[in-house]
């Protein structure tokens, strides 16, 4: 378990190091949290991406997506 001691922020500084973010985005696409990274190839630059705009309030009722989900069989 990662609970204890210095280990989870080992592993958190692990996954930060240049090593790994370069790895995570060329191999899986993800964005880097590392300053100073190349983007993954094909994926556009964060400051040409707008959010998209969410009414929490929508989501705030749960009940649709867990009767999707019974639906589907994972709850």
């Amino acid at each position: 378990a990662l609970s204890e001691g210095d280990t989870p922020m080992n592993f958190i500084r692990y996954l930060l190091t240049r090593e790994v973010q370069s790895y995570l985005a060329r191999e899986a696409y993800e964005i880097p949290l590392v300053a100073g990274m190349p983007m993954p190839e094909g994926l556009p630059q964060l400051s040409r991406i707008s959010p998209p705009e969410v009414d929490f309030n929508q989501l705030a009722d749960l009940r649709p997506t867990l009767a999707l989900m019974r639906d589907a069989g994972v709850l």
